[in-house]
C-alpha cells in the first residue's frame, strides 16, 4: 500500500505516532490549513516528522477569503523539504492506482488536487477523511465537524468527485484522526460501518459545513433519487480507538 497523509495541526500528534506503522509507504505528508497561523503549522508538521517528506499547500480554504479561528502554538521556523505545492504532489501520486490519500484535515489540498487534474485524482484507491458527522450535530457549530467546516466547498468538491471515500467521524471513535489512521493501517479494527450518499451543505445558512448522510439516496415526496456514489462511514472502532 501506498500513502499521502495530508494534516493540519490537530492531526499532527496522531500522525507522529503512526508515521512509523506506514513504513516507507508513506510517500509524502502535505499540510492542511486548519489553523489561521499556517506557517507556524508547517514548521510543527517539519519538525515533528523527520524524515518524511512534507509539502506546503493552500494557506486558507478554497473560496473564502477567511480564515479558521483555531491558532497553532509557536514553533521554530522550519521550511517543508519539498517546494512544490501539496495538491500537485497529491495529483502526481494519484497515477498509481495503490494511492490511499488520509486526510486529518480540511480537504483544501485534496480539493484543489482535483480541480487541477480530475482525471488523475479519479484513479487513487480512497480517501480516507476524518471528519464530518453522522448524526447532525456538530463539534465546530451545532451542525458542522471541525474538519469539514473550515472549508465546506472543498469537502464538497471532494465528496462530487467520484473518488472511493471512507469517512471516519467522531462518532466512531473521540480521537477520529487518530481512528483514520487506524483504518487506513488495519481496516478490519472498524467493527460496524455502513454506506450512505453525502452531502455538504454550502448554503451560508446556519447549517453551513453540515455533513448531510442519506443511507436510502430516495425522496418518497418528490420520487428524487440520490445521482452520486455511496461512502463508507465508519461507525465503530476497536482497539485504542473503541468509544468506551
Amino acid at each position: 500500500m501506498k500513502y499521502i497523509i495530508d494534516t493540519g495541526f490537530f492531526g499532527l500528534s496522531a500522525l507522529a505516532d503512526a508515521k512509523d506503522a506506514f513504513g516507507s509507504g508513506l510517500l509524502a505528508v502535505t499540510v492542511a490549513p486548519d489553523c489561521a497561523n499556517y506557517e507556524e503549522v508547517v514548521s510543527a508538521v517539519v519538525g515533528a516528522l523527520n524524515g518524511v517528506p512534507v509539502y506546503a499547500g493552500a494557506t486558507k480554504p478554497t473560496l473564502r477569503d477567511d480564515t479558521p479561528k483555531e491558532y497553532a502554538p509557536e514553533t521554530p521556523a522550519v521550511k517543508a523539504e519539498g517546494t512544490e505545492h501539496a495538491s500537485n504532489i497529491i495529483a502526481r501520486f494519484a497515477k498509481d492506482e495503490e494511492l490511499t490519500v488520509v486526510c486529518l484535515g480540511p480537504l483544501t489540498n485534496v480539493a484543489i488536487a482535483i480541480m487541477k487534474e480530475p482525471e488523475a485524482m479519479c484513479k487513487i484507491k480512497k480517501i480516507i477523511i476524518a471528519g464530518g458527522a453522522q448524526l447532525g450535530y456538530g463539534y465546530a457549530t451545532e451542525t458542522a465537524e471541525y474538519n469539514i467546516y473550515t472549508d465546506p466547498e472543498a469537502a464538497d468538491t471532494v465528496v462530487n468527485s467520484g473518488i472511493p471515500l471512507v469517512f471516519v467521524t467522531p462518532e466512531a471513535c473521540a480521537e477520529y484522526r487518530k481512528a483514520a489512521l487506524q483504518f487506513a493501517l488495519t481496516p478490519e479494527t472498524a467493527t460496524n460501518t455502513y454506506e450512505a450518499f453525502i452531502d455538504i451543505d454550502v448554503s451560508g445558512s446556519r447549517t453551513y459545513g453540515q455533513t448531510v448522510v442519506d443511507p436510502i439516496g430516495w425522496n418518497p415526496i418528490n420520487n428524487q433519487k440520490h445521482a452520486g456514489e455511496k461512502s463508507l462511514i465508519v461507525a465503530e472502532m476497536k482497539g485504542e480507538c473503541a468509544n468506551a
